[in-house]
């Protein structure tokens, strides 16, 4: 990690950390549960709400740390976080929030859409399925596995047996940089090592007006046998 992003990450936890934290609940889930509106020092994640799938974890001003566990599956949605630690074989659906530093170990999975991370490092045998939003940071190490098919990564950094696909199509790889299009057509760059380009697997996908011509053919043929 170059000293930027460094810099950038330390500041993110100042502005998304609350000084006056010594006021703030501590909670373990399910023995106690969330209200929306209220901020929280400590949230552990032990299970879900009797007779209920998942956690609903949504309209929190803000959380210092939050730590999942076990098999829970958390929806977290509008909501800053200081700090995010799942374990076990912890699900998390992530949505419209911003956390600073979110780690995924164990067997844990993390699936972010449309929301802000800082730093997000995966390791052991985490999974990450990031589809929108914005990430400064991607560490992923150890056997973990991470799926990328749309948003920002700013810089990308990976070790060991881990496994990365990106999804997309017109890839090139130039000044450390990675870049190509998602899906939706908007262009993406990430800035990664040469060592990092070489593992990652580059998984072209049709390009949207590919996908149109085809159903176009498609709709002809059917016409024809009509």
């Amino acid at each position: 990690m170059n000293k930027f992003m460094f810099t950038i990450l330390v500041l993110l936890s100042v502005l998304f950390g609350d000084n006056s934290r010594a006021g703030l609940l501590s909670i373990d889930i399910p023995n106690a549960l969330p209200v929306e509106g209220t901020s929280y020092d400590m949230v552990n994640v032990f299970g879900v709400p009797t007779g209920e799938s998942y956690l609903d974890f949504t309209n929190i001003p803000y959380v210092s740390t939050l730590r999942t566990y076990n098999s829970t599956l958390t929806k977290i949605d509008n909501v800053n976080i200081d700090l995010v630690l799942s374990y076990d074989d912890s699900a998390v659906s992530l949505e419209r929030s911003y956390v600073a530093r979110y780690h995924v170990s164990n067997q844990s999975r993390l699936d972010c859409s449309g929301s802000f991370i800082g730093l997000i490092s995966v390791v052991n045998q985490g999974v990450l399925n990031f589809s929108s939003g914005t990430t400064l940071y991607l560490e992923l190490f150890d056997s973990s596995i991470t799926n990328i098919y749309g948003g920002e990564v700013i810089e990308l950094d990976m070790g060991d047996e881990s496994e990365v696909n990106i999804y997309g199509y017109d890839f090139d790889y130039v000044n450390s940089k990675l870049i190509g299009f998602w899906q939706n057509n908007d262009p993406f760059e990430i800035l990664m090592h040469p060592d990092a380009y070489d593992k990652v697997s580059l998984i072209t996908i049709p390009e949207p007006a590919s996908l149109a011509l085809l159903a176009l053919g498609g709709l002809i043929i059917n016409r024809k046998r009509l």
